[in-house]
């Protein structure tokens, strides 16, 4: 049987008092594609996560479906967010 995740189980994970943000940026970070000189700064972005139970106290998550005419990215589904 699957275990279902709860708050508790969501506030654990998330309780990161040891938590070495240098090391997992670097793990998290793109493999370089090649030197390119960029004509602009990379845009700054963000995402939010939401997460609410239901009645029957199952976790949810909140996606978005991106427009079907959009140039990039178009009909995926991703978090709702965008430029900072």
């Amino acid at each position: 049987m699957i275990q279902m995740i709860n708050f508790e189980h969501l506030e654990q994970a998330l309780a990161l008092s040891d938590f070495d943000y240098f090391a997992a940026r670097r793990r998290m970070a793109p493999v370089p594609r090649g030197w390119q000189k960029r004509e602009s700064r990379p845009k700054r972005a963000a995402v939010m996560i939401l997460v609410y139970p239901d009645r029957d106290s199952l976790l949810n998550l909140v996606l978005t479906l991106r427009r079907a005419d959009l140039r990039g990215h178009s009909g995926q589904v991703s978090f709702p967010g965008g430029r900072q």
